[in-house]
């Protein structure tokens, strides 16, 4: 197959079950669904493929289109030059909670990549009070590598929890 694509999709109120359909539609043109991501935020979701085909960037759109337009759902097709199916495993994985505030997240995104962390994936939920007359609380979920060392990014973990954020990592090992 001469083309390969990335395919996303964008809904709402909706169960991420349409790759069902967008992977039958695929299927039944000889599309090769090399590889898919899917995740839930909230009400919304977002799907990911990478598709390689023997269609047009716009034929690959008008044989997606029908699907999308009835589900309501926002598609988007690239053209891509290349797909490594290849992909680094975690190495470590980071909960960090805390009291929300704005630039929290940025605050330790910022520590924890000048630590090395190569992030991966990841997840991040608001999770409501505490209790009674306590504020907000965030979780947050990464899975990564540790460019610089475990012993870096457990530093940048103590400078986290010296600003009342709590900090957990784990590693591969660990958590088999």
């Amino acid at each position: 197959m001469k083309n390969t694509y990335r395919v996303v999709v964008i809904g709402s109120n909706r169960s991420i079950s349409i790759l069902r359909r967008l992977s039958t539609d695929l299927a039944q043109e000889g599309c090769d669904l090399m590889a898919t991501s899917s995740f839930t935020l909230g009400g919304n979701f977002v799907i990911m493929m990478i598709v390689n085909s023997d269609l047009s960037k716009t034929e690959q759109r008008d044989l997606l289109q029908p699907t999308s337009d009835a589900n309501e759902l926002q598609l988007i097709v690239d053209r891509i030059d290349e797909f490594d199916p290849t992909h680094d495993f975690p190495e470590v994985t980071v909960h960090i909670h805390g009291t929300d505030r704005i630039g929290v997240f940025s605050y330790c995104m910022a520590i924890l990549n000048d630590a090395g962390l190569d992030v991966l994936s990841m997840h991040s939920d608001l999770l409501g009070k505490g209790g009674e007359g306590k504020e907000e609380e965030f979780l947050n979920i990464i899975k990564g590598r540790a460019t610089l060392g475990m012993e870096e990014l457990n530093r940048a973990a103590e400078n986290l929890r010296n600003n009342k954020i709590d900090v957990t990592i784990s590693t591969a090992e660990n958590e088999s």
